[in-house]
């Protein structure tokens, strides 16, 4: 009888499966051809910047960062960095997320939930993201978990915020930032509520129910955080330290500073969201059609309250997808934070569907010349997305490239020095002359977090040589470093990779840089 139950409840299971597959296959199919076209080459190559180097076997800062839940990750996801499976899986936790969306804003039209796939998907947020492949698994699952807390609020049921707490609570112990597409998308919830002219006090009503949930996961989540570093002995890392800001006494600083990069964002490309002069073109075109569309929406409604709400939540926008500014030092925020900047683009598609829908109401036939124009700046968007991601893991690649010659070279020198022996250390002081040809071809990847590669002389340099060049040298360390640059001999040293940059001083094989 159990075999039997357990047979017919893998059958439903499957069953339930496949008309899941069934009703959401494009988004779903969508989000991996767009995975596939951006991160292709970053699933097939291992590619490498400074922090990916020091984490090939591990998840970087945990509990002391207070993400906890990557410790709990390592449970499922192993501690060596595996590009091929880790990019699977995170498309596959994004791919979800992408459904999800669709289905939490009942976007209809096929040619929208392809948009909002490509749009998601080749963001550089994720860009970013997968130029940490150690941590890409479970930050997708983080970024899934702060969708599904607003598809379980949206449902309306009885345990429904206390599951939703739970997941907001998981996310934000794997990757704080994520909080912020929650709260975006709660905001753009309300706001799609009243396009559709649902009644004010029910509106006011799920806001405030929202706000409470958040507030409430946010302080379990940080007393878990303290209570786990104290019990664990864990204290507070140097880096969360520096970056955390949870002071009130500036709040309005804060504010201002979340107003005015989220204009920068479109203006200059602050934080490499939006990273060509081209991109930036389109989301202006863009923006100006979904204005005229709000114009029209406005005219028509004529209901000073709906208008009024309406307008609220649209200024609400902006600070919502900052919300990480009220929390964290601004000048540390940084492309990967910002991933809650897609909460425009998920505005943008309610918008369209909604004007659209409005068209087919009134008679009319269901196209329109404002929709058209939108679904081709989405499109270029998409397409320069796609291309930034591509230039972004092909210049990872050359940068690794160019360390792994400098120190396959370095170290056929080393051999070549008699005082190379098993234990002798090795200090490679000064500054890496490093090639700036990459910068020049590809320069609008230099906003975009994470992919400007790995350096000869990045902190993670004695790993690069352990991991990469096979080779486990010990090097020196900060203090015996400091007295070889005060010492005389290393001042007559000429610099590398010419003859005499490379002495063996107080026991120490000694390389000067520029």
């Amino acid at each position: 009888m159990m075999d039997k139950g357990c047979s017919l409840c893998s059958e439903g299971l499957a069953e339930r499966g496949i008309q899941w597959l069934r009703a959401n296959w494009v988004p779903f199919l969508s989000s991996f051809v767009t995975g596939i076209l951006t991160y292709g080459f970053a699933l097939t190559n291992k590619l490498v910047n400074y922090d990916e180097v020091h984490s090939l076997f591990g998840k970087g800062a945990t509990l002391e960062s207070g993400r906890w839940g990557l410790d709990v990750l390592s449970l499922v996801f192993p501690d060596v960095s595996m590009p091929w499976l880790y990019g699977i899986i995170s498309l596959f936790f994004m791919a979800l997320s992408v459904c999800i969306v669709v289905r939490i804003f009942e976007i209809k039209r096929k040619v929208f939930q392809i948009l909002l796939s490509g749009l998601i998907v080749s963001f550089p947020s994720l860009v970013g993201t997968m130029a940490y492949m150690y941590t890409s698994a479970s930050y997708a699952v983080a970024f899934y978990l702060s969708v599904l807390a607003v598809w379980v609020l949206r449902s309306d049921t009885k345990w429904g915020p206390f599951l939703a707490g739970v997941m907001i609570i998981f996310s934000l112990s794997i990757y704080q930032a994520y909080v912020a597409v929650t709260v975006s998308s709660l905001v753009l919830l309300s706001l799609q509520r009243t396009l559709r002219l649902h009644k004010i006090k029910e509106i006011l009503w799920h806001g405030m129910r929202y706000v409470l949930v958040l507030g409430c996961s946010m302080v379990v989540y940080y007393l878990i955080t303290k209570v786990l570093q104290k019990v664990l002995q864990v204290p507070m890392g140097s880096y969360a330290k520096v970056n955390i800001d949870l002071g009130i006494s500036d709040l309005v600083s804060k504010i201002g500073y979340a107003y005015y990069h989220f204009l920068m964002f479109f203006v200059v490309g602050f934080r490499g969201l939006i990273p060509t002069a081209f991109s930036r073109v389109i989301h202006a075109i863009l923006m100006v059609i979904l204005g005229i569309i709000d114009l029209r929406w406005i005219m028509k409604t004529k209901k000073v309250s709906y208008i009024a709400l309406f307008l609220l939540l649209l200024g609400i926008l902006p600070l919502s997808i900052g919300t990480m500014y009220l929390c964290i030092d601004h000048r540390t925020l940084h492309t990967l934070v910002m991933y809650s900047f897609v909460a425009v683009y998920v505005g943008a598609l309610i918008l369209l569907e909604h004007h659209l829908d409005d068209v087919e109401r009134q008679g009319r036939r269901s196209k329109s010349v404002l929709a058209d124009l939108s679904v081709v700046c989405a499109l270029l968007i998409v397409s320069t997305n796609i291309s930034i991601g591509n230039q972004a893991f092909l210049q990872m690649h050359l940068k690794y490239e160019n360390t792994y010659a400098f120190y396959s070279s370095l170290l056929s020198e080393l051999r070549d020095n008699e005082a190379f022996v098993p234990g002798t250390k090795v200090a490679i002081i000064g500054e890496y002359d490093a090639p700036d040809h990459y910068e020049e071809g590809m320069p609008d990847l230099k906003r975009i977090m994470g992919v400007d590669g790995v350096d000869p002389m990045d902190y993670s340099n004695q790993e690069f040589v352990k991991y990469y060049i096979g080779v486990d040298i010990p090097f020196a360390s900060a203090e015996e470093i400091a007295a070889i640059e005060a010492s005389e001999e290393f001042q007559q040293m000429a610099c590398y990779p010419y003859h005499g940059s490379v002495e063996t001083i107080d026991g120490i094989i000694v390389v000067k840089l520029g």
